[in-house]
């Protein structure tokens, strides 16, 4: 009797065991934007070289553009006399603990500026978003935004720079 209960119990935990842990997937969207009357205060500083061996970088899906949650921010940056969106974009993608979590490179220019770099994305007890970007506003200087900020699934946060803003969101596919 004790033998077959203990078959029992291995029989039904076996399909739970055997079941493949995934990550839940998240979508992520960012705007960089230029400042058009920036604090000239904090210029670029000439970066070390990445070991690039240490670094997951992972290419992900686009969202579709009626994906997109920041299209209206977007549009305001658009019509902004102050601010000029350089980079809109979106990707749903699996969010891993913080030492197996993918970088995502993203690049995009418009009216002269050029902004470069990678987003990470990680989940542990809370979502964690690191940016690591480059702003050239079409002067020839680069500027440097290196963040990191745990977050919540659903909430827009701004990450600040003199020359230059983020607007991210990571939230559940709908």
């Amino acid at each position: 009797m004790k033998y077959l209960v203990l078959t029992l119990l291995v029989l039904v935990a076996a399909p739970a065991v055997a079941e493949e842990e995934t990550d839940p997937e998240f979508d992520v969207e960012i705007i960089v934007f230029r400042h058009l009357n920036p604090d000239d205060s904090e210029l670029q500083v000439e970066r070390e070289e990445e070991d690039s061996t240490e670094i997951r970088r992972r290419r992900f899906a686009s969202l579709a553009p009626d994906q997109l949650r920041l299209g209206t921010i977007n549009q305001e940056l658009l019509g902004s006399r102050d601010w000029s969106p350089v980079l809109h974009y979106g990707w749903r993608q699996p969010v891993a603990g913080r030492d197996d979590a993918a970088v995502v490179s993203v690049a995009g220019n418009r009216r002269g500026a050029y902004a470069s770099g990678t987003v990470r994305v990680s989940l542990e007890r809370f979502l964690r978003l690191e940016l690591d970007l480059e702003m050239d506003p079409g002067s020839g200087t680069s500027y440097r935004l290196e963040q990191a900020r745990r977050m919540r699934s659903g909430e827009v946060h701004y990450f600040d720079h003199p020359q230059f803003g983020v607007i991210a969101l990571i939230s559940r596919p709908e």
